[in-house]
């Protein structure tokens, strides 16, 4: 059952004659993957290759005696209960005494989707398999288990048909689309990984019952006391909270994170995270690091070689920066216009910094010429400005405030925790000497690491500081040691997991293309604000200066907009957030950051509001 070209096509490229096998036999590499798809197809299969299919074999002339094959041992390994010397070709003296063959050793390697047993979505899977075969070229029912057959009258080995039975062997019998997969409502056919069924609740899982049925001993306490209520009492409660907590993951749903971060993750990210891990001065993982670097500068658009994702969230970046770079007396200017610039003057003063405020009306953006009359005012040690401003929805001018920071001979920090990803970002265009972000928002992966990057003239100041860096764990002195160099010095235990994580997140952004990923969030914002604006929604920031990737709106007159915001979580799976501050009460944030900015899931938000108004 193959295409009509197809048994030409493998009859050149895999079949192998047996008898000129040299002693030492020979290696075969079928990686056609032409081949590969047209013999899925021809079969009707629903699996589709997503990465190269690979199937590396040594062949061997081998030979099991007469005796041990036909006495019923069956399909054999070479050189089991006889001489593997003896090959057997026909006309060799020793052919009526033993079985000649083949010994094909291989692996085969590729990845695949397929159905998921549970929910039937798209099912990952790689594939990893080592296998040992001897074929051999005899008569009876041995020799019909064999893929040697007679070609022109000279024995042939099919290597194509033994890849084939490997990989259909090497498939998963139950495939999941992810390990917690909730499978579909038999009642209605929801996939319940996107939320609950509106028709049923799931059906109780039969380990509660082995759950309640936990006695747990008191601690402290003989069982032989006189206290045997009190003991059964706090028995029942903590075997009540053992069956709680046991439950407490299988009971989340899946929620559109529409928020302020974290955003939505790729499913391909998730499933990096569950990479084996491996230990974090394995010489892999550092080839990882390296990657990740390399990764890092290219989204950043800097050439730093001190570019690098500090352990920690985005906050440990702010901190990061400012404990390397700030010393006691110092002056700093923070340019401050929502609740981010509020934190970095707060971590600057608590350092010790002598530090200025310069502020800005929320939901207005930094103003060059006042930043240009302060500047004139005073020699700076460092300027912070916060690019996106997550509190406020607000992009402020970095590139013209840099050229201005520039000439005050300060260094330049940059906060574009929720920019980076979303919108350009142009560290050593902009003139940028310390730049921080997080990976919970337009990287779209989970928190827990915070990109950051120094220039030279960072480095330079860090290296001519008075006192010792006052933190030890975000030292970059010491962690540049760790993720630089031929030789690496232990620092701390990195979060193996989060790095998979963010090598793929970074991966899938820069496969796509920057341009395109800038371009799919300005859509999806317009496409917000377009649906936003036709049901009384009002846009709090103007705009030449509104984000994207982060939108604040005005409810209806009328409409709680905290009542609204439950309706949406409680009812559709929807999560929006609050306002901050003075904006507390006031507006709703909308994100649309990384996998969130897409128009499908704008059409489900403004189809949920419009149910609920």
């Amino acid at each position: 059952m193959t295409h009509p070209d197809y048994d030409q096509k493998m009859r050149a490229f895999a079949h192998v004659p047996v008898n000129r096998l040299p002693p030492q036999g020979a290696g075969f590499i079928l990686d056609e993957q032409a081949l590969w798809l047209e013999r899925i197809a021809a079969f009707g299969m629903d699996c589709a290759v997503t990465g190269p299919l690979r199937a590396e074999l040594t062949v061997l002339p081998a030979g099991i005696r007469a005796e041990s094959v036909f006495g019923g041992a069956g399909k054999g390994r070479a050189g089991k209960g006889g001489a593997t010397r003896d090959f057997g070709h026909p006309g060799d003296e020793d052919a009526e005494e033993a079985v000649g063959g083949c010994l094909v050793r291989g692996r085969l390697t590729g990845e695949v989707v397929l159905p998921c047993k549970r929910c039937a979505e798209d099912a990952r899977v790689s594939i990893s398999a080592d296998f040992e075969e001897f074929e051999p070229l005899g008569s009876g029912s041995l020799a019909e288990e064999s893929r040697i057959f007679l070609e022109d009258g000279q024995p042939v080995l099919d290597l194509d048909a033994l890849c084939w039975e490997e990989f259909l062997l090497a498939l998963p019998e139950s495939p999941l689309c992810r390990p917690d997969c909730k499978g579909v409502c038999p009642g209605c056919g929801t996939n319940l990984n996107e939320g609950r069924c509106a028709c049923a609740e799931p059906a109780p899982d039969p380990r509660l019952a082995v759950l309640r049925a936990i006695r747990i001993p008191p601690r402290g306490r003989s069982q032989q006391t006189n206290n045997t209520a009190s003991q059964e009492r706090r028995q029942d409660a903590e075997t009540q909270e053992a069956t709680r907590m046991a439950h407490l993951l299988s009971t989340i749903p899946r929620v559109l994170l529409m928020g302020p971060g974290p955003s939505l993750v790729n499913e391909a990210v998730y499933t990096a995270m569950t990479t084996p891990l491996l230990g974090h001065m394995d010489a892999e993982f550092i080839a990882l690091m390296n990657a990740i670097k390399a990764q890092l500068r290219a989204v950043c658009g800097t050439a730093n070689e001190v570019t690098m994702p500090m352990s920690g969230t985005g906050s440990a970046g702010m901190e990061a920066c400012f404990v390397n770079l700030v010393e006691k007396g110092d002056k700093a200017l923070i340019l401050q216009n929502g609740v981010f610039g509020a934190r970095m003057a707060d971590v600057a003063s608590r350092l010790g910094a002598d530090v200025d405020v310069l502020e800005f009306a929320w939901g207005t953006p930094v103003v060059p010429e006042k930043v240009k009359e302060r500047l004139a005012q005073k020699a700076y040690a460092i300027v912070g400005i916060v690019h996106a401003e997550t509190s406020t929805g607000v992009e402020n001018p970095v590139e013209e405030v840099g050229a201005l920071v520039r000439e005050n001979g300060a260094l330049y920090l940059v906060d574009s925790v929720t920019g980076l990803g979303g919108i350009e970002v142009a560290v050593d265009k902009w003139g940028v000497d310390a730049f921080y972000s997080g990976t919970q928002k337009c990287l779209s992966c989970p928190p827990g690491l915070a990109p950051l990057s120094f220039s030279k003239r960072a480095m330079a100041k860090l290296n001519a500081r008075k006192s010792k860096v006052p933190n030890w764990y975000l030292d970059i002195s010491l962690l540049t040691k760790y993720w630089e160099g031929q030789t690496r010095v232990y620092h701390h235990t990195a979060p193996i997991s989060m790095n998979y994580a963010l090598y793929q997140a970074l991966a899938l952004i820069l496969e796509d293309g920057l341009p395109k990923v800038f371009a799919r969030h300005r859509a999806a914002h317009e496409m917000l604000v377009a649906g936003l604006e036709d049901l009384g929604f009002t846009m709090f920031v103007k705009k030449p200066c509104r984000l994207p990737m982060l939108n604040l709106v005005v409810p209806p007159d009328g409409v709680d907009e905290a009542g609204l915001r439950g309706k949406l979580r409680a009812k559709h799976y929807i999560e929006l957030g609050s306002g901050l501050g003075p904006l507390a009460g006031k507006v709703i944030r909308i994100g649309l950051m990384g996998e969130t900015a897409r128009q499908e899931h704008v059409e489900r938000l403004l189809t949920a509001l419009r149910a609920e108004l």
